[in-house]
């Protein structure tokens, strides 16, 4: 009973947090790709108008100059394609040095993903999150292939949630020279892509979710503990050998 008191009030403190606080906004944006490239992504034109000061005329400047979100060569020009891919922040698109691919990770998760509720989401919306787009694969602007959180996560229990979204994603990264798109997920596991096809190569456990991490924790354990034993013989047991050896005999 105490505990279920402390978690609602523990979620009423965060939930008033919460109104107090300001999201993050999905402001317009454009990124270096290589040397070559920039990949431009715009977000709604009330959310740039709402910016302050030179942050507001920045943001006008680049909506005249980038018309639409896409890329578009480093030194200037118009863009080499476009995409209707729905907003995400700079740190959840991949554009590929290429010029052709593009990975996103959907959804409006990391608007709230620095509040972790003590309390979950209605099943019913926990639900719809979980059939919700998590990742798409472009090529030139036009969707390739496209995964739900679901075909993602493996352990939906073990997903923290904020008031307002289940926070599944835990990071991904891009190997531009073997076209492999890596998504980490909060369950734990490691989910690896073919950025050029949207093809899903592998899904396997990452770190202690790893099912060989308790055989490599075991047998660190293992070889800490002969380490010490050896360690203790040394320094105590050869002392004590020393002690408890008989006098050697002294004759005048």
């Amino acid at each position: 009973m105490f505990r279920l008191l402390l978690c609602l009030v523990i979620g009423s403190l965060l939930d008033a947090n919460l109104r107090a606080k300001e999201f993050p906004r999905p402001f317009s944006y454009a990124k270096a790709v290589g040397s070559e490239y920039q990949f431009v992504m715009l977000g709604p034109i009330e959310v740039d108008e709402s910016a302050a000061g030179r942050d507001r005329e920045a943001l006008r400047q680049l909506r005249q100059q980038f018309p639409a979100s896409g890329l578009y060569p480093r030194a200037g020009g118009t863009a080499l394609w476009t995409t209707e891919a729905s907003y995400a922040p700079s740190a959840n698109t991949f554009p590929s040095r290429d010029g052709i691919h593009l990975a996103v990770i959907e959804g409006d998760w990391w608007t709230t993903k620095d509040y972790v509720s003590p309390k979950r989401l209605p099943a019913a919306k926990e639900a719809e999150q979980l059939q919700a787009p998590a990742v798409s694969f472009y090529a030139q602007g036009q969707l390739l292939r496209q995964y739900r959180v679901a075909d993602l996560v493996s352990n939906p229990a073990r997903l923290e949630h904020s008031p307002e979204h289940i926070l599944w994603a835990a990071g991904a990264a891009l190997n531009d020279e073997t076209g492999r798109f890596v998504v980490m997920t909060q369950d734990g596991l490691q989910v690896t892509f073919d950025i050029r096809t949207g093809a899903l190569l592998e899904k396997r456990g990452a770190g202690i979710a790893n099912p060989l991490a308790s055989w490599i924790l075991g047998l660190c354990g293992i070889l800490v503990l002969l380490i010490l034993a050896g360690w203790a013989w040394l320094t105590f047991g050869r002392r004590s050998s020393r002690l408890n050896a008989p006098a050697t005999p002294t004759y005048s």
